[in-house]
């Protein structure tokens, strides 16, 4: 029986293709490994095999992955031989195990997903130059009309609006104390007050009277230092803003440690 294998004359160059991945579904895994063998009709042979960095892949949850990624870390992305890998392909007849179910559904994601990250950088390029021209510009309406409103919404663009005074601040509230972590540390916490500059707190032995300054924060929270162990102190809070101070929260007790 002749063997057709040695009358095989091709016309077109014959590639045998396989990829190694790091997983069965195209969407979640990616190519690992790829190795590709292109036969010319005259019979001259190109050999391809690259090893290839993954990179963060949600299916690679094995120890035995990990392990495979952190060694192909100074290996090449599908990114980086993908211009490659199509020029063996071109003009070519595909031979391989499972191309239709397996490689080719994997390339094909590879690649799209190549062409997305590709637009979406180009789409990002565009929208930092279209703001920066956007800024210029208005850049120079604003010195060429000195700031008048009038003449800045004359040109088609919008004035800043001014933020409106915010007025007297609420009263504090949530207002709890808790011991420190040290002898004599007193924890202090509350809600956030909008418009609020800083914060006052206020101590005493007795709720009614002798109210005295403790320390002014920036945040909602404060810890009070040097306060005598066992003793029981009265601590109340109040807001600053541009409009004064705003009501005392309610006042709480706490022993200190």
């Amino acid at each position: 029986m002749t063997d057709r294998a040695s009358t095989l004359q091709p016309t077109r160059p014959l590639v045998w293709i396989g990829v190694e991945t790091t997983g069965t579904g195209p969407a979640m895994s990616r190519i690992a490994k790829i190795a590709i063998l292109r036969i010319e009709p005259t019979g001259v042979t190109t050999n391809y095999i690259r090893r290839l960095n993954p990179g963060k892949v949600a299916d690679l949850t094995s120890l035995s992955l990990r392990r495979y990624r952190r060694g192909s870390a100074k290996c090449p992305t599908f990114a980086d031989v993908q211009s490659r890998i199509y020029g063996l392909l071109r003009g070519c007849d595909l031979i391989g195990y499972n191309l239709k179910c397996f490689t080719i559904p994997f390339l094909a994601a590879e690649t799209a997903r190549q062409a997305s990250q590709t637009a979406t950088a180009n789409q990002n390029n565009s929208a930092a130059q279209l703001d920066l021209l956007l800024t210029q510009f208005g850049n120079f309406v604003e010195n060429a009309t000195d700031g008048d409103e009038a003449k800045i919404l004359s040109t088609g663009l919008s004035v800043r609006a001014t933020n409106a005074p915010i007025g007297q601040l609420p009263q504090v509230t949530n207002f709890t104390v808790s011991a420190g972590d040290n002898a004599g540390e007193l924890d202090c916490h509350w809600d956030s007050v909008r418009g609020a500059k800083s914060y006052r707190l206020e101590q005493s032995l007795d709720p009614n009277t002798g109210w005295s300054l403790a320390d002014i924060v920036t945040r909602s929270q404060g810890t009070l230092l040097g306060r005598t162990s066992g003793t029981t102190y009265w601590l109340r809070a109040a807001a600053i803003g541009t409009a004064g101070q705003g009501p005392w929260s309610n006042p709480v007790p706490k022993v200190a440690p």
